[in-house]
This record gives structure tokens, C-alpha cells and sequence, in this order.
């Protein structure tokens, strides 16, 4: 791996230190990657809560106009490649159709 050209470490990763929304979908996906090795209740939930924060706070920020502005929007983006290789829990949903599921739920309110 060549460190200078590893988005995840020199964009994504800093992101975790303000924007909610990234942290939560890091920590869901590093959650679920310890979990495959280690079976354990505690890291279930943990993934579960890491993923349904990040799918709920990704639902707000799409609400937001000025995220879709120029150079606006990266934990945006960030939150979705991150979330797109992220399944929580067996026979769980994927990660679109939570997304899905989310923002349905969050438009009711």
C-alpha cells in the first residue's frame, strides 16, 4: 500500500475527528470486520448502533442543500463508500437497502 495515494487514511480517516457521520461508519465497518474473527454479542451491537448512527445522520445530511454544493458534501461521500462495504449482522440488510429504509423512516417524521 502506498500511504500517499490511500484515500481512506489522508481523507477519510481525519474526518472522523468532526464529522459524526464518518466516524460512525468507520467505526461500523471496523466493528463488523472484528466481528467476522470474533463472534461476540457485545461487537453485534456495537455494529448495529455504529451502523444505524451513521445510516440516520447520513439521512440528515442528504437533506441538507449545501451539501450538494461544489467542495461541500465530502463526509457525504466518505459515509457512502464506507457504508457501501458494510453489511451488519446475518440475513441483515445491506447497507443501500438500510439507507433505503432510513431515509423512509426519517421522511415520516
Amino acid at each position: 500500500m502506498i500511504e500517499s495515494d490511500n484515500t481512506y487514511l489522508i481523507e477519510i480517516a481525519p474526518m472522523a475527528d468532526t464529522e459524526p457521520l464518518v466516524r460512525h461508519a468507520i467505526l461500523s465497518l471496523s466493528v463488523t470486520y472484528v466481528r467476522d474473527y470474533m463472534h461476540d454479542v457485545g461487537l453485534e451491537a456495537a455494529a448495529a448502533y455504529h451502523h444505524k448512527q451513521a445510516v440516520t445522520l447520513l439521512g440528515k445530511e442528504l437533506r441538507k442543500k449545501g451539501n450538494y454544493d461544489i467542495e461541500k458534501g465530502d463526509a457525504v461521500v466518505a459515509a457512502l463508500m464506507l457504508l457501501s462495504r458494510n453489511e451488519v449482522g446475518p440475513g441483515a440488510p445491506n447497507s443501500i437497502s438500510a439507507l433505503n429504509n432510513g431515509l423512509t423512516r426519517h421522511d415520516r417524521s
